[in-house]
């Protein structure tokens, strides 16, 4: 029996037939996913601390140049330079709502906060919130003690807690570790933070990924990476939790003698360890150093988690990207000036 069906030509006075059953698959959606992200979709702002945000690529240099801190959108446009000329900020943090930026002066040791709308600037008030340091709630301050190291938490509004004190240790609090870089879940309860704990009273040359929670709960090693630091993973450097999930996003230093380094993602529980980007080592042995290609820095996280902006080079050649949370379609900010791109320090991803 013939199972073709006529089908008329809306372009000409011709007839064709049309299989039926391929008719109805050709409708099914794709299987695969478009090669780029839309940039021009992805939301929020984004601060970079660079040397340069000029569109020309910054040369390379065996001077410690100051930087300078810029904002730009997502898909590399509205570029503005908004730290003052003669300054040389270090550190670069939003503020929970995403209108203030933070930085810190290296010689006197100063935070100063500029104000996005207005472009003004101000010295930093004693505690005041920041995206890294207070909770998604906006309730408590996270931070680490700057003599101790020891994390600490105090109520953002300064009050004191029932006991009436006005801050109080979490995470392992009884020893002197070196405890660094803590970063809030969603939830405002656990946090993430990097420890050199060894768990035995001693501590690790390779800090290790902890959660802690601020209810008091003993804090969770998730990660064992000491026992190979110049393994496949290498060290972390850096700890990022998902503003609206249960990953962590890490930045590497890896192999050999931590030259070359890319981002991670685990889960809260230690896990789902993954490879999001692939830089190698290149172990030429008659190069007179290492060197490496695919190196990623400086990853952060977009504003509804589905996405991380991050910077990829060799240490002559330099991509500012975007990629999806799990490490597929790295899409480069081609609009981004080269300047930036050649010469960035950090990045943040603002989540206001």
């Amino acid at each position: 029996m013939d199972t073709t069906v006529p089908a008329t030509d809306t372009a000409s006075s011709d007839t064709v037939t049309t299989d039926a059953a391929t008719t109805v698959a050709s409708t099914a959606p794709p299987t695969t996913l478009p090669p780029t992200i839309d940039l021009s979709t992805l939301p929020g702002l984004l601060a970079v601390n660079a040397t340069s945000c000029a569109p020309e690529p910054y040369p390379p240099h065996n001077i410690i140049e100051n930087t300078i801190i810029c904002t730009l959108k997502p898909d590399g446009s509205d570029v503005n330079v908004v730290s003052l000329p003669g300054e040389n900020p270090s550190g670069l943090a939003f503020t929970r709502d995403g209108t203030h930026l933070w930085y810190g002066d290296p010689y006197t040791n100063f935070g100063y906060v500029i104000d996005l709308p207005t472009g003004e600037h101000r010295e930093r008030q004693r505690n005041e919130p920041l995206r890294s340091g207070i909770s998604p709630d906006r309730q408590l301050l996270l931070f680490t003690d700057p003599y101790t190291y020891v994390l600490t938490i105090a109520n953002s509004d300064g009050s004191a807690f029932p006991d009436g004190s006005t801050s109080r240790p979490v995470g392992d609090d009884t020893h002197y570790y070196y405890n660094r870089g803590p970063s809030w879940a969603p939830d405002s309860v656990r946090f993430a933070y990097l420890s050199t704990n060894d768990g035995n009273g001693g501590d690790l040359e390779c800090p290790e990924v902890w959660v802690g929670t601020i209810d008091g709960t003993p804090a969770e090693q998730i990660t064992h990476f000491a026992g190979s630091p110049y393994g496949a993973e290498g060290c972390p450097e850096s700890v990022r939790w998902s503003p609206t999930d249960d990953r962590i996003l890490l930045h590497m230093l890896g192999t050999p003698a931590y030259v070359v380094e890319n981002l991670y993602a685990i889960d809260a529980d230690g896990s789902d360890l993954t490879a999001l980007t692939s830089g190698v080592a290149n172990l030429d042995p008659n190069a007179s150093s290492y060197a490496s290609v695919g190196s990623s820095y400086a990853g952060d996280w977009s504003p509804d988690g589905k996405y991380i902006v991050f910077i990829v080079g060799d240490g002559t050649e330099y991509l500012l990207a975007v990629m999806n949370a799990d490490g597929n379609q790295v899409t480069p900010i081609t609009a981004a000036p080269l300047g930036i791109a050649t010469s960035l320090v950090s990045i943040r991803w603002s989540l206001g």
